[in-house]
């Protein structure tokens, strides 16, 4: 095997060069793959009941909290914690949070003020987490602790700042959901069937009793299911089920009648368990559902004009965080497929009032604006997607380019991933820095993604190398109509699934695209099934059974393996050596096989990486890669390297 050879270090004015300017409509300067590949970054914002100020933590400074004021052009400043917190949450005086030292855990509590005590633990404690704060005014908790003696096990209540802890319930085995007052309320968990069962909690038997039982669905894999608890009350439950339609909705019951609602529901999307608002007395006030951009089904109507408004006042997308001070002072964030940035909305003045994002590093680069669209297959499934155009190639922002530009489209992986992936920076990093080197990059869904019902989802049965892939053909058919891609230069790229996607799109579809770059994705679907992560009847029974002939033979008809001849396009393939879902054999046949048939291809592996590759170093490696590839067959920018380090990868062909 050869080595790859130590980059040459070139001048600055020769890495804003262009492969083919004419294709670039904008100048804007080349990021440096680091700044999207890494950095720090903020999460888990929580505020305080009475809107004072915002925490949150860091990817790099982990020993301690931070905050900043809720309060226009603030700086945040840290919070010592004495460890790096474990667990905490935001009471109405103060921050209640436990760190370990040495291996025994502590439970803190400082107040806003700065004074700091510590709470006693039960002996032997060996793990503490908060499950839930009391609703408005937060001056209690709820939480799980495990111990040594399984006696002192269970869910303790520290009544007020300063108080000791009591055992109030013992340690469940689901997950629970707490009341305005932290009495149990309601819980959900798996069941036999491998779906989920929800229940309500029976104070008088001190018991869990089952309201709802559903059967496996395919979104349990991947979400944890769309049949679940969003919020419960003294009075109600809010939940969502798809349990006897298409698509999951959201549903109230009546905790004393048994009585059930049907609330909000979309004929496009799956109502999701989550992203939900909610009153600060846990009544649900709006949900979502995503088809590309958010879809917002609101149920309180005293909440309606203000969620409208603040949807016409945000670029992207609204998501909600919290409500505080009684509902009259809102934390929400933007998402954008940029750094997430966190407002206030105050409800009586109507002022939105930008407080932070969570990667501040960025605020000041200019990144690409994306747009939500779909196109329609011909048997009538709705595909949506999102489009990030470089920045400065739209004028009228129309989510179209003033002229076709190169384009690449991603597939993401799973397949059945859907929903969770639109706003994850681990994805959208790759699409803001492909649309920095001139792209327009376009992130798409295929039938077989969970979000959109379970027909979508079934269509996609035993279809890998069929319909899913004559779906993204569609997505590109509609790029090239709407003239947003230029018809000769559209590259495909995903990894895992992707990464068979992309290379059964140059094998099924080759005239159709000018180049792919396919990451860890299955090549021959016969010998992957047999596999050890995926040789078992649930991925037997969704993409085929290699040990029945029938089946067998379809698997390997849907094989790029076996259609290399068809290849057209120059293509790029990487693994990980430690991938334990798809074995680097599959890439290495695959590589092979592209080369002795005198296909253009490039292959080099991390003998390191796992799948999903983890760290930062890596993904700048292969992008220092990916991008020479794509500027080379598709026209855009390339920045070459000038670190001099020697990549982590090893280059086999």
């Amino acid at each position: 095997m050869k080595r790859f050879p130590f980059s040459l270090l070139l001048s600055l004015c020769f890495s804003l060069l262009a492969c083919n300017p004419k294709d670039i409509p904008h100048e804007t300067p080349l990021l440096p793959r680091a700044t999207l590949m890494g950095g720090e970054r903020f999460s888990g914002f929580k505020a305080d009941p009475l809107g004072r100020f915002l925490f949150f933590q860091s990817t790099e400074r982990t020993d301690q909290l931070f905050r900043i004021p809720l309060a226009a052009n603030q700086s945040y400043e840290e919070v010592e914690t004495g460890g790096r917190p474990l667990t905490w949450d935001c009471m109405a005086e103060g921050l209640l949070f436990a760190t370990q030292l040495e291996g025994k855990f502590q439970l803190k509590y400082l107040s806003y003020a700065g004074t700091l005590q510590i709470i006693p633990l039960p002996e032997g404690c060996q793990r503490v987490r908060i499950l839930a704060l009391s609703k408005p005014e937060a001056n209690q908790a709820a939480l799980e602790i495990r111990t040594e003696n399984p006696q002192l096990a269970g869910i303790y209540i520290l009544e007020e700042k300063g108080a000791e802890l009591s055992k109030k319930y013992d340690l469940q085995d689901k997950r629970v959901f707490f009341d305005e007052n932290l009495d149990l309320a309601a819980a959900q968990g798996p069941n036999d069937e491998g779906g989920n069962t929800l229940y309500q909690f029976n104070a008088e038997k001190q018991a869990f009793e089952p309201f709802l039982e559903t059967p496996f669905t395919m979104d349990v894999t991947m979400l944890g299911g769309f049949s679940g608890i969003l919020s419960a009350t003294q009075t109600s439950i809010y939940f969502t089920s798809n349990l006897d339609s298409d698509k999951s909705r959201l549903f109230w019951l009546d905790r004393k009648t048994g009585q059930k609602q049907e609330l909000a529901a979309d004929e496009l999307v799956d109502i999701l368990p989550f992203g939900q608002s909610m009153d600060m007395l846990g009544r649900v006030t709006s949900a979502v559902g995503l088809f590309a951009k958010s879809r917002r089904e609101v149920v309180d109507p005293s909440w309606e004009a203000d969620l409208k408004l603040l949807e016409s006042k945000l670029k992207g997308d609204l998501s909600f965080a919290q409500s505080l001070k009684n509902d009259q002072l809102w934390l929400v964030r933007e998402m954008a497929g940029k750094p997430f940035r966190f407002y206030t909305f105050d409800r009586q003045t109507k002022e939105l009032t930008f407080i932070i994002s969570d990667q501040p590093s960025l605020d000041t680069l200019q990144l690409a604006d994306r747009h939500a669209f779909s196109a329609q297959t011909p048997d009538g499934f709705s595909l949506p997607f999102h489009l990030y155009l470089p920045p400065g190639s739209d004028t009228n922002g129309d989510g179209i380019p003033e002229k076709p530009l190169p384009t690449i489209l991603y597939m993401h992986g799973g397949p059945w991933v859907g929903v969770v992936h639109w706003n994850q920076y681990f994805h959208w990093r790759n699409f803001q820095l492909l649309a920095n080197r001139g792209y327009a990059v376009v992130n798409t869904e295929f039938r077989g993604s969970t979000g959109l019902g379970k027909d979508f989802v079934e269509a996609a049965r035993k279809k890998w190398g069929t319909d899913m892939v004559a779906d993204n053909a569609v997505v590109a058919d509609w790029l090239e109509e709407h003239k947003v891609a230029i018809p000769d230069k559209i590259g495909l790229w995903g990894w895992s699934y992707g990464g068979y996607a992309t290379m059964a799109g140059l094998s099924f579809y080759p005239e159709k695209y000018a180049c792919g770059i396919a990451m860890y994705g299955p090549m021959d679907l016969v010998s992957f099934n047999k596999s050890a992560y995926v040789n078992g009847e649930f991925w037997h029974d969704w993409v085929g059974n290699p040990f029945d002939s029938t089946e067998a033979q379809m698997l390997a008809a849907q094989s790029p393996i076996n259609f290399v001849d068809q290849v057209r396009a120059p293509v790029l393939l990487t693994t990980g050596s430690k991938d334990e879902r798809v074995p680097q054999a599959q890439m290495d046949t695959m590589a092979t096989a592209l080369k002795n048939a005198g296909k253009e291809v490039q292959y080099f592996y991390y003998p390191e990486e796992v799948h999903d590759y983890r760290a930062d170093s890596n993904w700048i490696s292969f992008w220092e890669a990916g991008e020479k590839f794509l500027a080379k067959h598709l026209g855009g920018k390339y920045l070459p390297d000038s670190s001099g380090a020697k990549p982590a990868y090893v280059v086999v062909y």
